[in-house]
């Protein structure tokens, strides 16, 4: 009966040796199971790249546009065609809704738009302002076709190739708007020649 003991004692301890040999091996998996659930969770490189192409372009189009109303508010004072005027009195209300606009979408996605224009942005206001009479006319329709065709095409860009619905719906609803405001800007550009 000491015999049978001894041989149940001694599988038992194998046993229990076995089964803490065993707990490494839960542990792995363990380990493994919570990798691979951090890994699921984590932002991909590709979804973080996407998200920082979004700040930026959130960034540019503010910059562009308070850009655009500075712009526009020197024309209202500079300008000496009545159209130009007009041109810059709906440029400086067009781009004033899309600054708010762009602001909500900001917030949402916890990023800081610029409070000051970006330095070409503000090489271009500084290019035009000290200009009078035709001189800046000629040079504020300029600005603004240029500005205009470079707006359309990161526009056009994003609302293709970003995943952020917020970000698509405001690029594609402003494209419009920015074409309109380009094509009356190279009208008011010919008239001048």
């Amino acid at each position: 009966m000491k015999t049978n003991m001894k041989v149940v004692a001694a599988l038992l301890l194998v046993g229990g040796l076995t089964a803490c040999g065993g707990s490494s091996d839960t542990e792995d998996t363990t380990e493994k199971t919570n990798e691979e659930r951090i890994e699921a969770t984590a932002p991909t490189e590709a979804a973080a790249d996407a998200q920082e192409d979004d700040a930026e372009f959130l960034a540019e189009a503010a910059s562009a546009s308070m850009m655009e109303v500075e712009l526009g508010k020197l024309a209202l004072e500079k300008s000496t065609s009545p159209k130009v005027k007009d041109f810059a009195r709906m440029i400086v209300d067009d781009h004033t809704k899309a600054i708010a606009d762009l602001e909500n979408i900001a917030n949402q996605k916890n990023v800081a738009l610029p409070v000051a224009l970006m330095d070409k942005h503000q090489k271009m206001v500084d290019k035009i302002k000290d200009e009078k009479g035709k001189e800046f006319d000629k040079k504020y329709l300029d600005a603004m076709v240029s500005d205009h065709k470079e707006d359309i095409e990161e526009f056009k860009e994003i609302s293709e190739e970003t995943k952020d619905l917020n970000v698509k719906e405001f690029a594609a609803k402003s494209l419009p708007k920015l074409a309109a405001h380009l094509e009356m800007a190279e009208r008011l550009e010919r008239a001048m020649k």
